[in-house]
């Protein structure tokens, strides 16, 4: 699971919000490289969160929300015709099951 740094260099330059050939929502990222569908990209889904408090699902298809490494820390909020959000610590609980991507190194 990359770290809050990796994934805010990731997340550098990506699309509109769109759907992918599986019908998934959700941004393709291509890091500092000026985002364009013939360079090399990364889909993330918008699969949304899980409620901490009843286990209820919220935002699917319309948010990003993705942990970094470091399970206190989440480095990203995307939400449907905004600008993505960094963000440091937390204050949301770990139990509000926000997505991870992992990547090979």
């Amino acid at each position: 699971v990359p770290t809050q740094k990796e994934l805010k260099e990731l997340t550098k330059c990506h699309s509109v919000f769109t759907t992918n050939t599986l019908g998934q929502n959700g941004l393709w990222f291509s890091g500092s490289i000026l985002y364009a569908e013939d360079v090399p990209r990364v889909f993330f889904p918008a699969a949304g969160k899980k409620w901490h408090d009843d286990g209820g699902k919220s935002d699917r298809d319309y948010a990003l929300y993705y942990w970094s490494s470091r399970a206190e820390e989440w480095a990203f909020y995307f939400y449907y015709n905004s600008d993505i959000t960094y963000l440091g610590h937390s204050k949301w609980p770990r139990a509000y099951g926000m997505s991870v991507r992992c990547v090979q190194e």
